[in-house]
């Protein structure tokens, strides 16, 4: 069999396949290159997130797809902060509405959820505009006054990512995203092929 492209990525890795083809779509690098890792294992933060929902809607870029605006749109996400770029670009793009409103705020090093990354995933496929339907109470752990009701059972629905248990069917709204894990949806989302 050939090498695999990451050293943390074996070719018995359940997400070998997911990985290898994001990447030979250019749509990431991982998290080291000497040596080459992915870190799939490696909860993704929202920073990090932004540049995964900013290559899905743009395609393999390497930079933010936008100019660098010369102030912060959020408090909390400083013109320095490595991320700045493709958080401002993923707020151009309606995307995002942050994690807080008054003030507006990103909480780019917070873990990203499941939850969050439902409604991510499922804007990449269907656009910055879309807005799920409504949900049927199909998860025993998601409540209708959930604010992310209707993403998870979309989510679930449209194949960007399963349930965490079937007996009963739970969607694990609230357990962090990790990196295995969002290559899986970015790969449903894109539609890639997977050889």
């Amino acid at each position: 069999p050939p090498t695999p492209i990451f050293g943390d990525v074996s070719a018995s890795h359940w997400a070998h396949d997911y990985v290898e083809a994001l990447y030979n779509a250019g749509y990431v690098v991982g998290c080291s290159t000497s040596p080459r890792l992915y870190c799939p294992e490696r909860i993704l933060n929202r920073g990090e997130s932004a540049v995964f929902v900013e290559r899905g809607q743009h395609g393999a870029i390497t930079d933010p797809p936008y100019p660098t605006p010369s102030t912060a749109t959020f408090v909390d996400v400083v013109p320095t902060y490595w991320g700045f770029g493709w958080i401002e670009s993923l707020w151009t793009d309606g995307f995002t509405a942050g994690c807080s409103s008054a003030p507006l705020a990103y909480c780019p090093d917070r873990q990203h959820t499941r939850a969050e990354g439902s409604v991510f995933f499922l804007r990449i496929k269907n656009g910055s505009s879309y807005a799920p339907p409504p949900g049927t109470g199909i998860f025993a752990d998601v409540a209708p006054e959930d604010w992310f009701y209707d993403w998870a059972e979309a989510a679930y629905n449209e194949g960007i990512l399963p349930a965490c248990d079937t007996d009963p069917l739970s969607y694990c709204p609230n357990s962090p995203l990790d990196r295995a894990w969002a290559a899986y949806m970015m790969v449903q989302a894109k539609g890639i092929v997977i050889p």
